[in-house]
């Protein structure tokens, strides 16, 4: 209640709660503590008021049905259960807003479109026309697509096959002929909750956002590509057939400068200080590709430091100089685009010193590695470390380099860091092998030197759970609470100890008294 004197307003009388048990719905209500109110000074009360779907409207609606507050509407068209009649504004939305899904009208039906068994039986199946393919010789000498497409008897021949249903009618046909019956119509999306004994984490990278480098131009000039972009141009398979064409004009440009290190070996607040691993090789493949494909094409690729390491990568490196690629030790300063759609770059030459203005018709920036949002998001929810840029971090570099600091938990590929193809592929295959040799024992050894917490010390405050990095540690509840240790998760990284304020949290062969020993023996 509101308490005032002389008109006006002097406090809010209150009355402390307690959250009783969880519902159906998981939420705990609060309940009134007997003996608790107590008065809130104030001079002024802002009474905030919640909203509610209005019902007078269903007078003389009949046919509209409303559901705890929600009316029943289609999801797809918002019609609600008297045909016509749709809903909408918060009417419709409220609920979703609230995180909550829309009631169905009509229960989802399958069966409506599907044909009969006996109207499928005659239909005969029809088998698949071959296309025909290059030659693998003619292959190594031209950029032409591999696959040659149909004659016009062999398109009419594979469009006679259709069952002319105009989309996909549900009629279940290839359920039918499916010789792995790997094709289930009836089947609707499920979550479950799966025990397993080993988990890898292998949720890779992300490209780095080119355009948070605003002087490169990247997203401004249409001339500015990354190398992933290059990479699709240069793909028969792709939008140009492999022809390396300007976007802003479709011309095949003449002087290409290639950029390494976009958003790597960078420490300012717009990149990431890590090396991204595969930059190098990736711009030294794409100057090759180009040069093989049209020598008279200039080449240049300015680096920061040209890192190739790997078997054969050095010399396939200088192989790729000796074609006519120019490497330049240098930092681009700002990219500025030009009337005809050509980009002056402003180089330092990091060797020399010497600053240069040179035009290009394409810049080729080789972006970084991040971590992805799918390996953040899962190290949160597993509940394992990650590095300063994101990626998951390994327990031991040399001795553990799949492991992760949760036992039974494993990590692979760029999820762990930016690392090539070859080097991704070596990791899975030992997270594989280290999981395989833990499920095949049937147990999993736990460090031996795990903490444990001293009850006559411990005063209950917290921060050895806070600390643990492996969630190891928890509170009890009660008036001799105290903390505990969990062995099976703990792993015996000391970080609790360090951190007890009383000393309560010994490291098992590494306590206090067990060091001074040591260090005091004669």
């Amino acid at each position: 209640a509101v308490v005032g004197e002389e008109g006006h307003v002097t406090g809010l009388r209150l009355l402390r709660c307690e959250l009783g048990e969880p519902d159906d719905s998981g939420r705990r209500e609060p309940l009134p503590v007997d003996g608790s109110d107590f008065t809130l000074a104030a001079d002024t009360v802002v009474l905030a008021v919640g909203q509610a779907l209005v019902e007078d409207f269903l007078e003389g609606c009949t046919g509209v049905e409303v559901e705890h507050g929600q009316i029943r509407i289609d999801r797809e068209t918002l019609m609600t259960t008297r045909p016509g009649v749709f809903a909408g504004g918060d009417a419709a939305i409220h609920n979703h807003l609230r995180g909550e899904r829309l009631l169905p009208v009509w229960a989802a039906d399958g069966e409506a479109a599907r044909p009969s068994a006996a109207e499928l039986a005659a239909v005969e199946v029809g088998q698949r026309t071959p296309m025909a393919v290059a030659e693998p010789e003619s292959r190594r000498a031209t950029w032409d697509e591999v696959n040659l497409g149909y004659t016009a008897d062999q398109a009419m021949a594979e469009a006679a096959r259709c069952l002319d249903c105009a989309v996909c009618s549900d009629c279940g046909s290839c359920a039918r002929v499916c010789p792995s019956a790997a094709i289930d119509w009836d089947q609707t999306e499920t979550v479950e909750d799966i025990t397993v004994g080993a988990v890898i984490l292998a949720t890779g990278h992300k490209e780095f956002d080119a355009a948070r480098k605003l002087p490169l131009g990247f997203g401004r000039f249409a001339n500015v590509l990354t190398q992933s972009q290059v990479a699709r141009l240069l793909s028969a398979a792709g939008p140009t057939e492999g022809e390396l064409l300007r976007p802003s004009d479709g011309r095949p440009p003449r002087r290409v400068l290639m950029l390494q290190c976009v958003g790597s070996r960078d420490c300012t607040g717009s990149g990431n200080e890590h090396c991204s691993a595969i930059c190098c090789l990736f711009a030294t493949l794409h100057a090759s590709l180009i040069k093989e494909h049209d020598p008279g094409v200039e080449v240049t690729v300015g680096y920061t430091d040209l890192r190739a390491p790997g078997k054969a990568h050095e010399e396939y490196y200088r192989r790729v100089q000796e074609k006519g690629v120019r490497y330049v030790r240098g930092r681009v300063g700002e990219i500025q685009e030009e009337a005809d759609g050509s980009l002056t770059v402003r180089l330092e030459n990091t060797m020399t010193g010497a600053k240069s203005e040179e035009r290009y018709d394409l810049v080729v920036l080789s972006a970084g590695l991040e971590a992805s949002d799918g390996t953040r998001e899962i190290a949160g929810v597993a509940g394992v470390q990650t590095g300063a840029a994101g990626f998951i971090r390994e327990f031991h570099p040399k001795l553990r380099p799949v492991d992760t600091q949760r036992a039974g938990m494993f990590v692979a590929g760029t999820a762990q860091g930016p690392k090539s193809i070859p080097d991704s592929i070596a990791q899975a295959k030992a997270a594989a092998a280290r999981a395989m040799s833990m499920l095949s024992t049937g147990f999993t050894m736990t460090a031996a030197q795990v903490a444990s917490s001293d009850l006559e010390l411990c005063v209950a405050c917290g921060v050895c759970e806070t600390a643990c990095p492996q969630g190891a540690v928890r509170l009890t509840a009660g008036a001799g609470a105290h903390s505990v240790v969990d062995p099976s998760i703990c792993r015996g990284c000391g970080i609790c100890a360090a951190e007890c304020p009383t000393g309560a949290m010994q490291l098992g062969g590494f306590s206090d008294a067990e060091l001074i020993a040591e260090a005091t023996a004669s």
